[in-house]
């Protein structure tokens, strides 16, 4: 599920890199980010499986429990991703029809929003690996806490090419401050995850 978040905001990346942005490639990330909703409901009944199963078996009784570690991780990316698809929701409405050099963006803001979704793409691979990691946590948990600092760099870089004066500009004023609101609100589940719990959650009992 991590991956394929990450895939989403990759494939916009590349897209802002290359060309203006226009509704038909929102769209297309759109149904990227709803297809990864679907996989997340079979995730989430895969998980309930596995916790009826672990009741049965015996051999489980004092075993590592795997289930509260994997549900509280598909939890914070379920946040993640209805943040991803508020935000492809907020460039699509306001994303012209055909290609044009005056998408909003610009030729200066769209290759740092694209630099920037790449880092959360990093974030987002840096949990994935973080709530898999088993003997390795501090050196998976140290390179996520790098992707993280790297995201907030860009967003910094980010914010400060999309300063205008709301008075001029007062529609795309909302518009690039409802984009910034929706990447912090991408990032947020990863960085408040109880990592104390998740540890805790992983010894035997």
């Amino acid at each position: 599920i991590a991956s394929s978040q990450a895939a989403c905001l990759r494939t916009a990346a590349a897209s802002m890199a290359e060309r203006p942005v226009t509704k038909g490639a929102v769209g297309t990330w759109l149904d990227q980010a709803r297809a990864v909703a679907q996989n997340m409901e079979r995730t989430e009944v895969a998980i309930s499986t596995v916790t009826d199963l672990r009741r049965l078996n015996p051999r489980a009784i004092g075993t590592p429990e795997v289930e509260p570690v994997l549900r509280a991780g598909l939890d914070s990316l379920e946040r993640s991703l209805l943040a991803i698809r508020a935000l492809f929701a907020t460039m699509f409405t306001e994303a012209p029809e055909y290609e044009t050099p005056d998408d909003g963006y610009g030729e200066q803001v769209r290759p740092a929003f694209a630099v920037l979704l790449g880092h959360v793409a990093d974030c987002l691979d840096g949990f994935g690996a973080r709530v898999q990691a088993e003997n390795s946590e501090v050196e998976v948990e140290r390179n996520l806490d790098e992707s993280l600092n790297l995201a907030g760099e860009a967003r910094a870089i980010l914010t400060e090419l999309l300063l205008v004066d709301p008075r001029e500009e007062t529609g795309l004023w909302l518009l690039r401050g409802s984009i910034l609101s929706a990447v912090d609100h991408v990032l947020d589940p990863l960085k408040l995850e109880d990592r104390a719990r998740l540890r805790e959650s992983r010894k035997p009992r």
